[in-house]
């Protein structure tokens, strides 16, 4: 997960003629690298970055991957943050993955996600 990021990290900062631009695919491969190293606080940096920063939206692998770190991490804040933020940049998320989402938060956690 870290070589990837650090690699992800020089690609940001390079010329376009140098590397392809960054595009959701990249964010999501480093996400999924993150993931495999169990590093789930860059990936909500991350997630955020890609939305928030970049304006790019997320495809459905990403989506899962972000929704099972949010799980592992019991971070239920975030995950009920996902739909939002995707939503916001007019992104949308399969009735698949929206079903996982809603049935971690009322199975662990939506409480404390409208606190």
């Amino acid at each position: 997960g870290s070589i990837a990021l650090n690699f992800f990290e020089k690609m940001k900062g390079q010329p376009v003629k140098k590397f392809a631009s960054v595009s959701s695919v990249s964010y999501g491969a480093v996400i999924s690298a993150l993931y495999k190293d169990g590093d789930t606080t860059t990936i909500f940096k991350l997630f955020r970055e890609m939305l928030e920063g970049d304006g790019l939206v997320p495809d459905r692998v990403t989506i899962n991957e972000t929704i099972t770190a949010c799980r592992k991490a019991e971070n239920y804040k975030f995950l009920g943050e996902i739909p939002l933020l995707v939503w916001s940049y007019n992104g949308s998320i399969e009735k698949d993955s929206l079903h996982r989402l809603l049935g971690i938060l009322g199975q662990n956690g939506w409480s404390s996600t409208i606190q």
